[in-house]
């Protein structure tokens, strides 16, 4: 069989190409480290591979959030920890003011506006923010959920939690932005298919109720107004908190105080139509709810106020009662002030509970971010024996390639024939 020159060339072609191409990829599997570029080299490697790398980006996403909420619970326990000096700090301030010989024109003054300052400090910690997010906010992003409001004189009168005053609720569940914050971990994240949410037990929270961490409601609680001091004829808003809603009520008054509580009532239907718990006026004016909580605050816009006292004993949230205890030494009451003293202990004690307990949280989280850690490290491992190119190997079969590839261009000249350009100089 003659074999001619087109047929030598061809295959002379053929094989310098795969040679080269066979060189080609050896070279670019040593340089990337990776045993195959496409899912079609090695389709059951490369299933499993992909496998391996959505698991390595979950861990990833895991380990991120557990650096967030480790940050997040670090800051608060911080945070704790001023405000428990800073209660140990107000305590002895207290208990000087009561037991001390002073002047009550000066010194129980200074006192006061000590307590005062304090309590502006623990808002100003309270309203610490780490992370993009307001730690002791609740779910709301709001850069102050604490503040104070004062009087007309200008000292520090009530502690508001998102507006709401913190005596308002006994609940803190009651107060505005109240849901958890949650975050998945990785331990198995369970909805509830009736109402939709998260069982806290399955994410980690990433956020606190100032309300809960603080305290809210009081000892003894009664709201009532006196309807005798309201003006005939004159338009009059109220709102009520009430279950965790705040509902505006407008009535007309009436000569006859029974009447204007008559209206009142009759206000409050109307405006609390279609709600389970609708509040009621007695005819003492003692306003209630059943076993809520009624709480009332005029309408700072209203031109005509009503003369609604919201009376209660000791708030057990110890800002406020931070706040009590100065208007009681500028009045010259030591024996509200000093009956403080022993809520104050009680809530320091309270708080190194809290502060324990965020410690059992960093734990668990140092436990899942090390857990982590060695899952990643078994991940990449199983992807470098997926992916990763045996470099050993390799190379020798690179350097094979490079021989044969080089070897073939030297045969060039026998198989190539000589044209009139070879003898051209």
């Amino acid at each position: 069989m003659r074999v001619t020159n087109s047929t030598l060339l061809r295959n002379y072609d053929r094989n310098l190409k795969r040679l080269g191409k066979n060189k080609f990829m050896s070279e670019q599997k040593i340089y990337s480290g990776r045993s195959f570029a496409r899912a079609s080299e090695n389709p059951l490697s490369a299933a499993k591979a992909l496998t391996v790398r959505k698991q390595l980006y979950h861990t990833a996403q895991y380990m991120e959030n557990l650096d967030v909420a480790d940050k997040f619970y670090t800051e608060a326990e911080t945070s704790m920890i001023q405000i428990s000096e800073q209660l140990a700090s107000i305590r002895e301030t207290i208990i000087a003011a009561c037991n001390e010989t002073y002047d009550e024109d000066v010194d129980l003054q200074i006192y006061a506006q000590q307590l005062e300052t304090k309590a502006q400090e623990m808002c100003a910690v309270f309203n610490t923010d780490t992370a993009e997010r307001v730690i002791f906010g609740g779910e709301s992003n709001d850069p102050e959920p604490f503040t104070i409001s004062y009087d007309e004189n200008g000292f520090a009168d009530q502690v508001l939690y998102h507006g709401v005053p913190i005596n308002a609720y006994t609940n803190c569940k009651d107060f505005p932005y109240s849901d958890d914050v949650l975050i998945d971990i990785g331990i198995g994240i369970v909805v509830d298919q009736k109402t939709q949410e998260i069982d806290p037990q399955s994410a980690l929270k990433v956020s606190f109720n100032g309300a809960d961490v603080t305290g809210c409601g009081v000892e003894e609680y009664k709201a009532s107004l006196d309807a005798t001091t309201l003006t005939a004829g004159e338009d009059y808003t109220l709102n009520l908190y009430v279950n965790g809603e705040t509902t505006e009520v407008t009535f007309t008054a009436d000569a006859d105080p029974a009447t204007s509580i008559a209206n009142l009532n009759a206000a409050i239907k109307d405006a609390y139509k279609g709600k389970k718990i609708v509040p009621e006026v007695d005819a003492d004016g003692n306003i209630t709810a059943g076993e809520n909580s009624v709480y009332v605050m005029n309408n700072a816009e209203t031109k005509n106020k009503v003369d609604v006292s919201n009376d209660y004993g000791y708030s057990l949230n110890y800002i406020q009662l931070t706040i009590d205890a100065a208007k009681a030494l500028r009045e010259g009451d030591r024996e509200y002030a000093n009956g403080c003293i022993d809520r104050i202990v009680s809530a320091s004690e309270n708080l190194l509970v809290e502060i324990a307990d965020l410690g059992n949280m960093e734990e668990f989280i140092e436990f899942n971010t090390t857990r982590y850690e060695t899952r990643e490290l078994n991940l990449k491992e199983r992807q470098d024996t997926l992916e990763a190119t045996d470099l050993e190997q390799e190379i020798t079969l690179q350097k094979m390639y490079s021989a044969l590839y080089n070897a073939c261009l030297q045969m060039s000249s026998n198989v190539v024939p000589n044209t009139i350009f070879n003898y051209i100089n």
